[in-house]
């Protein structure tokens, strides 16, 4: 869906902080579930120009699954 509406930036909001250490590489994929998943995510990272990721507290949860920013170009 991203590259059909070339959108070239995103900001990733994320309440585990073992995913978003395991997207930025800090960490390791080990569930053999998630491998796939991370492998698809490393894919694509470099079709874009700006890629952030926010750990949010997972109280704030609701909020991390509503919300995202995209840049449009």
């Amino acid at each position: 869906m991203t590259e059909r509406l070339k959108i070239d930036s995103l900001k990733v909001y994320i309440d585990s902080q073992l995913v978003a250490k395991q997207v930025l590489g800090e960490y390791e994929v080990n569930e053999p579930n998630l491998v796939a998943y991370h492998k698809k995510v490393q894919e694509m990272w470099p079709k874009f120009i700006k890629v952030t990721i926010q750990q949010v507290p997972r109280k704030e949860n609701r909020r991390a699954d509503a919300f995202f920013e995209v840049g449009i170009r």
